[in-house]
C-alpha cells in the first residue's frame, strides 16, 4: 500500500501549496483593488502587466520599477512623479501621458508611443530607444540621456 502514502502526500502537498497566496491554480492580478482608476502610489516593482490596459489611470508616485509594461496602453495616465526605471515599455501607448518628474533611468523604450506626453524633469538616463520610438514633438531624447540603441 505505499502508493496510498505516497498519493497522500502528493494530495496535501496540492492542498498546501493552492493556499498559499498566488500559489497553485490561482492567477492574482498584481493590480490592488481598485486600480484602474485609482493607482496612485502604487506598489508594483517588478510586475507583470504585459498589455494592460491603465489607459487614463492616476499612477502619480507609483513604483513600476523593473515592471514587464510590453504592450501596455497608459495613454492619458498621470505618472507624475512615478518610478519607471529598468521598465520594459517595448511597444507600449504613452500618448498624452503625464511623466513630470519621472524616473525611467534604463527604461526599455524600444517602439514605444510618446507622442504627446509632457517629459518635463524626466529622467531618461540610458534608457534605449529605437527609430520606431514616437517621440513628443521637439523633444531631444539624447539630451535627455536616452540611447539610441542598435537595430535588432
Amino acid at each position: 500500500m505505499p502508493w496510498r502514502k505516497r498519493a497522500w502526500t502528493v494530495l496535501v502537498s496540492l492542498a498546501v501549496l493552492s493556499a498559499l497566496p498566488g500559489g497553485c491554480g490561482r492567477s492574482k492580478s498584481p493590480l490592488p483593488e481598485g486600480c484602474p482608476p485609482q493607482c496612485a502610489k502604487a506598489h508594483l516593482f517588478e510586475a507583470k502587466l504585459r498589455g494592460v490596459n491603465l489607459r487614463g489611470a492616476d499612477l502619480s508616485g507609483a513604483d513600476l520599477g523593473a515592471a514587464d509594461l510590453r504592450g501596455a496602453d497608459l495613454s492619458y495616465s498621470n505618472l507624475a512623479g512615478a518610478v519607471l526605471s529598468r521598465a520594459d515599455l517595448t511597444g507600449a501607448k504613452l500618448i498624452g501621458a503625464k511623466l513630470v518628474g519621472v524616473d525611467m533611468n534604463w527604461t526599455i523604450l524600444r517602439g514605444a508611443d510618446l507622442s504627446g506626453a509632457d517629459l518635463t524633469d524626466a529622467v531618461l538616463s540610458f534608457a534605449p530607444y529605437d527609430r520606431a520610438t514616437k517621440w513628443p514633438e521637439g523633444f531631444d531624447p539624447k539630451a535627455a540621456g536616452a540611447v539610441l540603441a542598435p537595430a535588432e
